[in-house]
Order: C-alpha cells, then structure tokens, then sequence
C-alpha cells in the first residue's frame, strides 16, 4: 500500500498557498472526502445532494486556504461544483485518466472510495492543478440537446435495421412494421424540436461566434454547435495543444527498443463523440480547406493511410477552430501564410 501521508517535496513550497488539500471521489449517491492537513487525513462521507453539500463545505475553516480537485464524472460532480464556487473554493476538476495514471506511479494496489478521495487530495498538494471555471449554463445546455439529438438518431437507425430485417423474413409482421413507422416519425419530430431549441440558443447567445466557425470551410452547424456547446470561445484552454489533448487527437507513438514497434495512432483519451464530429467535418475540409487540402495531399504522397492522414485534418481543422474561436479572427484562407496561428 502507498505511504498516503507525505511524499517527497518541500512542504513549505505548498503550504505557501494552501493549508488543506481536499480530495473527493464523488459517485451518484455519496461523495467521500479526504482532507490533508498539517501531514494527516480526516475523512468523511457526504450525501451528493445540494443541501447535505453546502452544509458540511460551509462548515470548513479557511475556505480562502483550501484547493478542492476532484475527478470529472459525466454530470454527478457538478452539484458540487456548483456548490464549491458558490462557498468560494478554489476548485480543480481533472480528468479521471490522470488521477488513474497518478495512481499507477504510486503503484497503489488498494481501490476504495476512501483511498480514491486521499490520493486525489495527495494529487492536489503534489502536482497543483490548474483551477477549473463553473460550466456555462448555456453551454451546457446546448451539449445536452446535441447528445439527445444523437441518441434519437441512434434509435432511428436501429429501427430502421429492424425494419429491414423483418422485411427480409418476408413474414406477416405488418401490426409491427406499421408501430415501427410510427416510432421513426416520433423520434425524427423529437430531432427536429431539439434542433430548433439548439438553433435558438446559438442565435441567441453565440450569433456572432457561430457565424465565424461556419465559415470555415468543413464546418457546419452540427460542428459549430457541438464546439460552442462543449467549449464556448474556449476559456478554460490555453492553446490549441491543450484542446487537441482534451479531445483525443494528439498522436499517441509506441516506440520502445527494438521490440515494441506499433507506429503511432491518436490516444482517443478524449470525448469520443467530438472526435467523430471532427473526423465527418475533416471529411469536407480535405477537399474544400486549402491548409486542410494541401496537409491531406502531402501526408498522402508520402504514403499515410488515408483514415490516418483524415484524422491529422480533423486534428489541423481543431486548430483552426481554436484559433477563430478563442481570438476572436475570422476565417482567412491563407492563415499560415499570414502569421495568424
């Protein structure tokens, strides 16, 4: 088992910010909390809801002192989150693969609620993540409506198949073609509603970031609001590195002596369904980019698989993305050209 009490560092280079690190692995019913503190733990066991959060946090001493990191959880950590900002913590939310990889370095062995919440807390006094900003509202919104619009597209081509495949039995199955029918026409008027309300979010609020992304050419409006919803004029990233890591792009080479040789693909440590939205808008963008179209062409001459060299455009495609959205540029055929990335 880790030694979970003090590693190796200076604590006077730390303690200079913080007096309490405090770690918390958050599930749908109860969050465990570790507190590290003047070298020891206290642990404690909160139910996620909004009250029994803001009860136990707003009793904690030194709020201005304490740095809060916890994993990211789908949706299950934004109630405290939310509580956290409100109370005034600084507060860090990390992906969950780096507390796994971190955990893999201290090579634990152990896997409770109760050891996750201390090496998390352990995370934070040692490494310091960067502090995360409270999701916007609107934002969020209009990530939710996009994967809703997707799940009914799902549901839509799995009846379709079944539809198919009855069809194909050249049985009597009319009672159940004909309710078939009737589930893709409610699944397709769902999609169109959740479309309209995406539309009028992103006019509403995003008008003018919307029409700049759309004009780059491989981007659409289903791209340009998938990226508004996920990341907004990007905030939260500092460079376009930072975005390509968050969803996946970066290449991920396995290279080691002579007998580890597997070439090099992207992580896919990110977002997967961003990455399938980027992958169809890099599609378009190979032939209709001109930075896009001539990267694609020279990765081809030079013998790239044609998946491979479609995925290094949806990751050059993220980058002009950043670029326009987090600038606030519009699009330029000739960007490097010119100087702007």
């Amino acid at each position: 088992m880790i030694d979970l009490i003090f590693p190796r560092k200076s604590v006077k280079d730390f303690m200079m910010s913080y007096n309490k690190w405090i770690g918390v692995d958050v599930s749908k019913d109860v969050v465990d909390v570790a507190i590290f503190s003047e070298s020891k733990y206290t642990l404690h066991q909160v139910k996620n809801d909004k009250k029994s959060l803001f009860k136990f946090f707003s009793k904690i001493k030194e709020i201005e002192k304490s740095h809060v990191i916890m994993e990211a959880t789908g949706i299950y950590h934004l109630v405290l989150f939310r509580t956290l900002v409100k109370l005034g913590f600084d507060t860090s939310v990390v992906n969950p693969l780096i507390i796994k990889r971190y955990s893999e370095v201290k090579m634990m062995r152990a896997k409770t609620d109760k050891v996750d919440a201390k090496l998390i807390a352990l995370y934070g006094f040692e490494l310091k993540p960067q502090l995360s900003k409270l999701p916007d509202k609107i934002q969020e919104n209009i990530f939710s409506l996009f994967k809703a619009v997707r799940y009914f597209q799902r549901n839509i081509t799995s009846l379709n198949n079944q539809r198919l495949a009855l069809e194909a039995s050249q049985c009597e199955h009319t009672i159940i073609l004909k309710e078939i029918g009737k589930n893709i026409r409610s699944n397709e008027r769902s999609i169109e509603r959740l479309e309209k309300e995406i539309d009028d979010l992103i006019n509403d609020n995003f008008s003018d970031l919307n029409k700049r992304l759309m004009e780059i050419p491989g981007v659409g409006p289903k791209t340009s609001s998938m990226i508004i919803g996920c990341f907004g004029k990007f905030e939260n990233f500092d460079s376009a590195k930072q975005v390509v890591s968050f969803v996946g792009l970066n290449p991920n080479p396995r290279k080691s002596g002579k007998s580890v040789n597997r070439g090099s693909n992207i992580s896919k440590k990110g977002n997967s369904l961003l990455r399938k939205i980027l992958y169809l808008a890099a599609l378009s963008a190979k032939s209709h980019n001109p930075e896009c179209h001539l990267l694609y062409d020279r990765l081809l001459a030079k013998g790239m698989p044609r998946v491979k060299a479609q995925v290094a455009v949806a990751h050059k495609l993220l980058r002009q993305i950043f670029a326009i959205a987090k600038y606030d540029r519009s699009w330029s055929p000739e960007y490097v050209k010119n100087g702007l990335t």
